[in-house]
């Protein structure tokens, strides 16, 4: 599990060819800045937590299995494009599951 704790802490970029990854953002305070993160899992399951109130874009690719976006079953979820502090995840699994979550 990765789980930054600031915003020095968090990766733009996370890479897994084998297994499962969480990785936990809902400790995080965007305040005013837009990040964008990018994960890669080539085979297994990837699970991220974004804060309840942190404006989030979402672009997931999986090729084969399920996607789950902010309780959805969809491909793009969305926040107000002009939003401060917005998070923008791209996210790529290869074959299995993907799920993105929000938590409070």
């Amino acid at each position: 599990m990765h789980a930054p704790r600031t915003l020095a802490e968090l990766e733009s970029e996370y890479d897994l060819g084998m297994g499962d990854l969480t990785l936990d953002l809902s400790a995080l305070d965007f305040g005013q800045e837009s990040r964008e993160v990018t994960v890669n899992v080539g085979v297994g399951e990837l699970l991220v937590l974004v804060g309840s109130s942190t404006p989030v874009e979402v672009e997931s690719n999986v090729r084969i299995g399920d996607s789950r976006v902010l309780r959805r079953e969809r491909r793009r979820g969305t926040s107000p494009p002009d939003a401060p502090g917005k998070l923008t995840l791209k996210l790529n699994v290869g074959i299995g599951d993907l799920e993105v979550r929000r938590v409070r």
